[in-house]
């Protein structure tokens, strides 16, 4: 009996664990009406969302999802020369001492009024790239808004500066 109640408490803590660790079933089968099927890396969740990244064609990208479970929006590392070449330049001017570390492209789904949350920073509707600078021992981010009246347009850029900690991107 008491081996019985063991496995049985043990079995409760199991798929307890498993819970917290991915996201369900609705969330992943919206995940692939969304994006079909692709190479998954890992599925995930946080207290706010559930996320999943994957790989669709040679991109790796990160999906987030909301508890409805609808697309927030995905993000995608990026380079310095994927940004626009004013944002360049102006980072290149204003923060001549400081080397560009991690940058992050969130492309948000504009259906959904969802916020996100990216390093502890809730944003509106909008895609943002995120971009890492460092110096010494100090970073900083900046979120760069990326508004587009056409799609290859980069005319309206407008460069915020954040804080920076040792947050994460969770």
């Amino acid at each position: 009996m008491k081996t019985l109640l063991i496995t049985f408490l043990a079995s409760i803590f199991i798929i307890h664990t498993e819970d917290k660790t991915e996201p369900g079933q609705l969330t992943k089968d919206q995940f692939y009406r969304d994006f079909g099927f692709v190479t998954i890396i890992e599925w995930g969740n946080t207290r706010l969302f559930d996320d999943v990244t994957f790989i669709k064609g040679r991109k790796t990208l990160t999906a987030f999802y909301d508890d409805k479970p609808e697309l927030i929006g995905t993000t995608e590392n990026k380079t310095f020369n994927d940004l626009p070449v004013q944002a360049q330049k102006r980072i290149k001017q204003d923060y001549k001492d400081y080397s560009v570390g991690d940058i992050i492209l969130f492309d948000d789904n504009e259906a959904n009024e969802t916020d996100m949350i990216l390093y502890n920073q809730q944003f509106e509707d909008a895609d943002n790239y995120f971009i890492e600078l460092k110096k010494d021992n100090k970073k900083r981010r900046l979120r760069l808004l990326k508004t587009t009246p056409k799609p290859t347009d980069y005319s309206s850029i407008c460069l915020t500066r954040k804080r920076s900690s040792t947050q994460s991107t969770k």
